[in-house]
């Protein structure tokens, strides 16, 4: 199937309501078949509907980072919002960093690729919307089973962890009792998994991005492990 098929039945609204958001898969730069990072948050903010744009152009718009930003800023603006947030800009600015240090290509995507104003909504959201999401994000973390994988928020990777274990690529659920500190200056992966198609991957756990800001500083320890650790590889 063309990529373009895959991602219409990925992005689709649940149930072909198009009152709903679009689904966000990823985004990514360039026409890259070969990702060996995935930055994973919890789920994407700033929904994007019908009224906004077709789905064709939404799809397009997904395998072109740029423009993609271009529309989200705007998109932000006519609802009143800041032109970008502050976790974009942690994520934009943490991405060049590591890719440009390691000439890796980093696909960004969310554990619950369900777009929502924010977390409080998110927890709204009916489970098996949130069920179903989850069921995209691991088709493409099985399509690609990337090396790396970079989990920003504690919150987050214990997200992961679960539909890991539901989904057997670990066989016991993983209690993660250290500090999002102590997870973050670890030279070492939190934990490395193995892919059904026997790739290994490694799981690599920060703070929030949006305390990243542009610079970045405090996040330099957990970087430099990081970019070391891929450029190793």
């Amino acid at each position: 199937m063309h990529l373009n098929e895959k991602l219409k039945d990925m992005v689709k609204p649940y149930n072909n309501n198009f009152d709903l958001p679009y689904f966000r898969p990823f985004v990514r730069k360039g026409n890259q078949t070969e990702i060996d990072i995935f930055l994973i948050g919890i789920n994407p903010a700033t929904p994007i509907c019908k009224k906004h744009m077709d789905m064709d152009k939404y799809i397009n718009l997904l395998l072109d980072y740029d423009r993609f930003y271009e529309e989200y800023e705007k998109i932000r603006l006519d609802n009143g919002k800041s032109k970008i947030s502050r976790t974009r800009t942690g994520i934009v600015n943490f991405i060049e960093d590591v890719s440009s240090q390691t000439g890796k290509s980093i696909l960004e995507t969310n554990i619950i690729p369900y777009p929502t104003k924010n977390l409080k909504c998110l927890n709204k959201v009916p489970e098996e919307i949130k069920d179903y999401a989850k069921k995209i994000f691991f088709s493409i973390l099985l399509e690609y089973s990337p090396k790396i994988l970079i989990v920003f928020s504690k919150t987050s990777l214990e997200s992961l962890i679960e539909l890991l274990y539901k989904k057997e690529i670990i066989n016991y659920k993983i209690e993660i009792r250290k500090t999002i500190k102590e997870l973050e200056d670890s030279k070492t992966p939190v934990i490395e998994i193995i892919y059904p198609n026997g790739k290994k991957g490694a799981i690599f756990c920060c703070r929030h991005l949006m305390y990243h800001g542009i610079n970045g500083n405090s996040f330099l320890k957990f970087k430099r492990n990081l970019i070391e650790y891929i450029n190793k590889l």
